[in-house]
């Protein structure tokens, strides 16, 4: 009797062969993360020339032009500091459309720095040049 007795076979399931399912997860997930993580904010463009002297060691401020000293968050003019936000209102009633001098600290940041060049680039100040000051043992 069991021979009679024929089942039949269960069909066989096709495995997909790629699917896109979760590579379009995946592809949602990145575009959503990117789009958090990305700042909305313009950027301002800095315009930075290499400068050069025929000696190295010379360092020599632009005629005229007054010496700022930049540190972590201070910006010093003569026997004054100031933080760097007072210094923006400072210079808009002080400076004169030339060229400057910036004396950096080795506690000022790199975000120090920019903040002081759009802020004399903002005050109209034409050639700025930047010397970094480091600490002789």
């Amino acid at each position: 009797m069991e021979d009679a007795i024929k089942l039949r076979p269960e069909p066989r399931r096709r495995t997909p062969g790629f699917v896109l399912t979760p590579l379009a997860d995946v592809m949602f997930q990145l575009l959503v993360f990117f789009m958090l993580a990305s700042s909305f904010a313009p950027y301002s463009i800095l315009t930075l020339q290499a400068g050069g002297s025929d000696d190295a060691g010379a360092i020599s401020a632009p005629a005229g032009g007054p010496v700022y000293h930049l540190s972590r968050g201070h910006m010093r003019a003569g026997s004054e500091t100031m933080p760097l936000e007072a210094f923006a209102a400072w210079l808009g009633t002080t400076a004169q459309p030339g060229s400057a001098t910036v004396m950096t600290a080795p506690s000022a940041t790199a975000q120090d720095i920019a903040t002081a060049l759009e802020i004399l680039t903002l005050a109209k100040i034409s050639s700025i040049s930047l010397v970094h000051r480091s600490v002789v043992p």
